[in-house]
């Protein structure tokens, strides 16, 4: 900032104005104002919308009676105003942070003419020349001592010494007094070195300060009492007064224990047990290093006997907590010791007064099923004790091929099933008297079938965990409790709910209410943790369809164990019967037909919700809402079956799209209950993923673009265009994942931008380079011959060869027919009047290409000794 300070000679005529508002400005401070800062912003605010501008080559002036200017330029055709000034909407502002002006001067702010255009008039009102000039006056400041910005503090607190750290805008002496009160004796007082009620202070001092300079002194506590909490109370004075006065407070007390979770000699504690650890202020290590998992096994170690147990260190935000998780299971029956090695000590330096003693606890007895006599819960050799539990707490431990199916009145105490392990209530009453834990793995969650009468559990003490695998990523999700919320979860980051009337998410609060069978999407930190009451019951969700959202639903599993789509009560008229499953890991959308049995991502014939999964249903067009049951009776243990697939009952071409190691996937269903036409149950739509990694490919059918095509199967040629959506440039790969295709059929793609058409029965794959993002409908199209077998009367055919099989397809411009052994065949070409196009011969076990020249409707006629076959085809 260019400050320039000039004398110059005149009278200064003053027109004495104390209102704040004239001719429509309003002035900060106002016309007049007295206890202005010596560093002052000034402002004039226009009305609304007011456009103001500076004039290029004028000067705003800051005046005092003795003609003592500063001045400021508003810019040049070279150059901008002066850093000081500047314009925002209708306000003006003189930024005078930078400057310090004189203490208990009157100042006057004035323009050369035609310095400030408003509205595109010049606008004069502070030209030093205008007789009406409002004159805009303010006085600043008197000169009492003002402490700076973040003075005064202090710094360095230890046991025995303590930084005393200050700096005000005058010269003059500091004072300052240490006492047991929080509240702070009076200026005089602390000048004169006295507490609160007059007597001496525990500590006082002062020195001298010059103005604007820091300042800074150790002072020596070493005679202060060790256990006790002080207070420094500190004032700045000169000839014109104290400033304000600050306090600071002394830490002599040091860190206490209070509370071990569990408690020292407890008894019966899960083998799920983390140890808590709270303090009375927050902790740290010798030498004031922070704790953390690379330090912390030097201070707090977990034994078991003689053995150490290695755990996870979380520190809690206000550093008090210290949080530490065994990294695999507790043994049961087992006593476990706590011990501590070193002394903590506070942010102040104050170490513990002594070591804290070892700690101990011993872990639950459990009854661990082991399923070697079948899944009879009363049959207590299916446990490791010699009786079935029955009030006693229960393990049913993963990797077993039996789990037990309850179908009595029973109660246990907790009961703890891991991942991939399941019980199934099929009778009777469960009472859980203690904790009920459902645990998770990045594979599978544990199940719990409840299709008993009743289960009876505190809502407090169940813990259904999610492992969340993508921390980073949107993960989809229900809740299978009622009476949890994101907070009680243990949500980390936002949580959402898509709202079908409007096609948007909102946004839910911490302590909303999560609904069971509606989906949300979230992301957390950290894995996700139900309680509340269990979903046990059957019941009926609305799902809906606007002109926004057309028919999008997402809903979620709502209970604990996996949901076998197939088995949700919903009119197939009003809903689609497919699933569409957002895979956080990859970012895209994998996809179920129920019709067909056909999954994108999702293995054949595996219509499998996981518990606590979120999923899309779409209504049909035609309906405004329609609704889906849940039913305790389509459970089933929850499995890692999404990593294996299996074959349909239908014919079925899949296509892969690979594109920098990412794929997608489309597939062609051949049913002859489905149709030719958009909109039959065996038609999946295609959801397109947000992420710019993939090449997304897809059938058309209608202009709508399908994951799954449910088409009619036939015995001549079907032509399926194939489209695709693609975010970045790169080689594309497009080859055949899966064909259940008869062994005759040939499926060829038509790259119409290069002319080439290549058999991907054959070569496999096909390659291309994308130049350009977008949507692309028009460039590939797919020829699939031999969806359904051509019969024949040839009956030494038999043994299902390639060799005997015909198979006929069309391109843009000839027919291409595959004859098997038919004997001496040959060929007619009419078109739809009737009319001989052309005849010829065909060669057996051979590709025969018959060149097309019309166009429109052409019938091929293939006659050999024993048989006749026709082909329809449309150029």
């Amino acid at each position: 900032m260019n400050k320039l300070l000039q004398i110059i000679g005149g009278i200064i005529f003053a027109c004495l104005v104390s209102s704040s508002q004239l001719n429509g400005q309003t002035y900060s401070p106002e016309i007049g104002a007295v206890n202005v800062s010596t560093s002052p912003v000034l402002t004039i605010t226009f009305d609304p919308g007011t456009e103001i501008e500076f004039s290029s080559g004028k000067f705003i002036y800051l005046e005092t009676q003795e003609d003592v200017i500063f001045y400021l330029s508003t810019g040049s055709d070279r150059f901008g105003p002066d850093e000081a000034l500047s314009i925002s909407d209708n306000v003006l502002t003189i930024d005078l942070s930078g400057y310090n002006l004189n203490e208990e001067t009157e100042y006057y702010v004035t323009t050369t003419e035609n310095a400030i255009q408003v509205n595109g008039s010049y606008w004069n009102d502070l030209y030093f020349g205008n007789p009406n000039q409002p004159y805009w006056t303010f006085t600043t400041t008197g000169g009492f001592p003002s402490w700076y910005e973040g003075y005064p503090n202090i710094s360095n607190q230890s046991p025995t010494s303590v930084t005393l750290n200050g700096q005000t805008n005058k010269d003059g002496t500091y004072y300052y007094v240490i006492t047991t009160d929080f509240t702070a004796p009076s200026e005089t007082q602390i000048a004169g070195g006295y507490n609160l009620y007059g007597s001496p202070a525990e500590l006082s001092g002062s020195g001298s300060m010059t103005a604007d300079t820091p300042f800074s002194e150790t002072i020596n506590v070493s005679a202060l009492s060790y256990g006790n909490i002080y207070f420094l109370h500190v004032v700045a004075q000169n000839s014109s007064g104290f400033s304000e006065v600050k306090t600071y407070a002394i830490d002599l007390i040091p860190p206490i224990l209070n509370e071990v979770e569990p408690d020292d000699g407890a008894e019966n504690i899960s083998i799920y047990s983390t140890i808590i650890l709270s303090y009375s202020e927050k902790i740290l290590g010798s030498n004031g290093d922070s704790l953390a998992q690379s330090n912390i096994t030097d201070y707090i170690r977990l034994l078991n006997g003689e053995g150490e147990v290695p755990y996870t260190l979380s520190v809690s935000d206000d550093g008090k907590t210290l949080t530490l998780t065994p990294e695999s299971p507790l043994e049961d029956n087992t006593t476990y010791s706590i011990t501590f090695l070193q002394k903590f000590e506070d942010v102040s330096g104050n170490k513990q007064t002594e070591l804290s003693s070892t700690k101990t606890f011993t872990t639950e007895d459990l009854i661990i099923w082991t399923g070697e006599q079948g899944s009879d819960w009363t049959n207590p050799d299916n446990w490791d004790d010699t009786v079935y539990p029955d009030g006693e707490s229960v393990l049913i431990p993963t990797g077993l091929s039996i789990y037990p199916d309850l179908n009595s009145d029973l109660s246990v105490k907790n009961l703890y099933i891991e991942p991939g392990a399941s019980l199934t209530q099929s009778d009777g009453t469960l009472t859980i008297t203690g904790v009920f834990m459902l645990q998770s793995s990045s594979e599978v969650n544990a199940s719990f079938i409840p299709q008993g009468d009743s289960l009876i559990v505190n809502p407090e003490n169940v813990m259904f965990y999610q492992k969340v695998a993508s921390p980073t990523r949107n993960y989809n999700f229900g809740v299978p409790v009622i009476g949890t919320n994101k907070s009680n979860i243990g949500i980390t980051n936002l949580l959402y709910e898509y709202q079908n009337s409007a096609d948007s998410y909102i946004l839910k609060g911490a302590d909303e209410t999560l609904i069971p069978g509606t989906g949300y999407i979230c992301r957390s930190d950290q894995d996700m943790i139900f309680s509340g009451t269990p979903v046990t019951w059957d019941f009926t969700k609305t799902l809906l369809r606007s002109n926004a959202g057309l028919g999008w639903n997402l809903v979620a599993n709502p209970y604990s164990a996996t949901l076998d789509f197939t088995q949700l009560e919903f009119d197939t008229s009003a809903v689609a019967p497919s699933f569409w499953i957002w895979d956080n890991v990859n970012e895209k959308y994998n996809t179920y037909n129920a019709t067909s049995g056909v999954g994108i991502g999702i293995p054949n014939n595996t219509p499998d919700i996981p518990s606590h999964q979120a999923f899309w249903m779409k209504v049909q067009i035609g309906y405004s809402s329609a609704s889906v049951g849940f039913s305790t009776g389509a459970l089933k243990a929850n499995t890692t079956s999404y990593l294996k697939s299996t074959s349909t009952k239908y014919p079925i071409l899949k296509l892969e799209s690979i594109i920098d190691g990412k794929t997608d996937e489309t597939a062609v269903v051949f049913a002859e209950n489905a149709s030719n036409d958009y909109g039959d149950t065996y038609d999946t739509d295609k959801m397109f993923t947000y992420s710019p990694q993939y090449c997304q490919i897809y059938t058309l059918l209608s202009a709508k673009s399908l994951a799954i095509n449910g088409l009619i199967p036939s015995t001549t040629d079907i032509i399926i265009p194939l489209g695709y959506k693609i975010d970045k440039t790169g080689n594309v790969e497009i080859k055949i994942k899966e064909n259940t295709l008869p062994s005759n059929s040939k499926v060829l793609l038509e790259d119409k931008t290069t002319g080439e058409i290549i058999n991907l029965s054959e070569n496999g794959s096909y390659h291309f380079m994308a130049e350009n993002t977008g949507t692309y409908n028009d460039r590939f199209v797919l020829y699939v011959s031999g969806s359904k077998y051509i019969p024949t009367d040839i009956e030494e055919n038999t043994n299902n060869s390639n060799e005997n099989k015909t198979s006929i397809y069309s391109t843009d411009s000839e027919i291409i027919a595959y004859i098997g052994t038919l004997k001496n065949p040959g060929y007619k070409l009419i078109d739809i009047k009737g009319k001989i196009i052309a005849t010829g011969e065909l060669k057996p076990q051979s590709e025969n290409r018959i060149k097309v020249s019309n166009k429109g409707m052409v019938i091929l006629i293939v006659e050999s000794e024993k048989e006749k076959l026709e082909y329809k085809t449309v150029f």
